[in-house]
């Protein structure tokens, strides 16, 4: 009797250790299954927030590519002449020597630019209208046979750009300074220009808006828009002035010739100023 209570006794035992561990087992399962809800809820909020962010720089990117829109409008350029005839001519003259020696082709040289420069002088035209463009001296070479080379004298070259405002006398003092500078005279160019431009900036600047707005209303009118104000506006350049140049061809026939006398036209010049400018689009 007494070995049958001590059976049942382990028995009981045994059983209440089994309701514990299952009890336990529960309960960790449960904690497992929390932990777990609990990382897939962290998860869902952490993909909640990545997708609210790229939604947030989504937006940014859109936004910054309407911004980069707003430059939109019509660009347009305008431009302003005026004819007007030239006021001062400026002339390029040049002497050139040759000689054996360097001292003989200067001395040559410096004989014909001091009776060039002298008879300018008797023109009036002195000082600051007379500079210096340009002074060189160089070696002559000839080659009597292939691959050999002799030296056989020097060259001197100096020139000069001359303003003469009387234009009218301007084919005079041509063949004066030719004769003046002898043979060794050369005329290289010729230009006229006007030698103030200030007046004429007003007057360009409200012709460029002119041409600037009626080409902006006609693109309006083209794209069926409605044209807005005017956003910005520049100016490229002062007043670029067309000068009429002339090449040295023609004066080297006038140098040769002791008539009839040089003459020489000053004709029109255009100058221009444009600009560019920016319209809003309504």
């Amino acid at each position: 009797m007494a070995l049958f209570r001590s059976i049942l006794l382990k028995l009981g035992i045994f059983v209440l250790m089994l309701s514990v561990f299952s009890c336990g087992g529960d309960n960790a399962v449960s904690n497992s299954t929390q932990a777990t809800a609990y990382e897939i809820s962290s998860n869902s909020d952490l993909m909640i927030a990545r997708s609210a962010s790229q939604t947030r720089d989504a937006g940014l990117s859109v936004t910054q590519n309407q911004l980069d829109t707003s430059g939109a409008g019509i660009w347009i350029s305008g431009q302003g002449s005026v004819s007007l005839k030239p006021d001062l001519a400026v002339l390029s003259v040049e002497v050139e020597s040759d000689a054996k020696t360097v001292s003989k082709a200067l001395e040559i040289a410096a004989i014909s630019m001091n009776g060039i420069i002298n008879s300018l002088n008797s023109r009036g035209i002195v000082g600051t209208d007379v500079q210096t463009q340009h002074f060189n001296i160089h070696t002559r070479y000839d080659w009597p046979e292939p691959g050999r080379q002799v030296l056989v004298g020097y060259v001197v070259s100096n020139g000069v750009a001359v303003k003469i405002r009387d234009l009218d006398a301007v084919g005079e003092i041509i063949d004066e300074i030719t004769i003046a500078g002898g043979d060794s005279t050369r005329i290289n160019n010729i230009g006229f220009t006007v030698e103030d431009q200030a007046p004429y900036a007003a007057e360009l600047r409200e012709l460029a808006v002119n041409d600037a707005l009626t080409k902006a209303r006609h693109y309006a009118d083209l794209a069926g828009v409605t044209l807005g104000s005017m956003l910005s506006i520049t100016e490229s350049g002062g007043g670029n002035l067309m000068e009429r140049d002339f090449g040295s061809g023609s004066f080297t026939m006038a140098r040769s010739a002791a008539v009839p006398p040089t003459n020489i036209s000053s004709g029109e010049l255009e100058l221009k100023l444009n600009i560019q400018a920016v319209f809003q689009i309504q």
